[in-house]
């Protein structure tokens, strides 16, 4: 009888009309972790608590509290979400800001390496190739021997013929 109702107002019988409130209604409380993971968590913090009551690894020197993050860069590390401005835990891997710096000079360094050409080797040289003379040579030192004069012209006639005795 009255209508569709504006939203975030109520109806008022006294005075016939549609009244808004004045602050919207409050949203549903939604939780941040299933119960079942609340109750680990709670039995993990009772099972250590004594044993980390002095502990302290967060960057702002704070006690240890459940609402932590673990450096995965190697540091060892851990840090309060809100130190690190994060309000859950990070779906992949987290690395803290020396991590990430380190990792980063590291990207850089390889990426610097891997675009600076390498210097050609040098060559030297080319051998020269041997002389006949220096075949000689190389014989000579080889054997001990002196080479052998150079022939005459009388010395390229071919020998007489030899005889067999009968």
């Amino acid at each position: 009888p009255h209508g569709h109702a504006p939203l975030g107002a109520t109806w008022d019988g006294a005075r016939g009309e549609w009244v808004r409130a004045a602050s919207p209604p409050p949203d549903p409380v939604v939780e941040a972790e299933p119960a079942a993971a609340d109750e680990e968590l709670t039995e993990w913090r009772a099972a250590v608590g004594d044993e980390w009551a002095d502990w302290r690894g967060c960057i702002c020197n704070g006690p240890y509290h459940g609402s932590m993050v673990g450096c995965d860069g190697g540091c060892d590390n851990w840090f309060h979400f809100a130190c690190v401005g994060i309000t859950r835990l990070p779906r992949g891997e987290f690395y803290c800001e020396e991590c990430k710096a380190r990792r980063e000079a590291k990207r850089r360094r390889l990426e610097a390496a891997a675009s600076t050409p390498r210097p050609k080797p040098k060559r030297s040289a080319p051998t020269p190739r041997p002389t006949p003379d220096d075949r000689r040579r190389a014989r000579t030192k080889k054997s001990g021997r002196r080479p052998a004069a150079k022939p005459s012209a009388k010395r390229l006639k071919p020998p007489a013929p030899r005889t067999r005795p009968a």
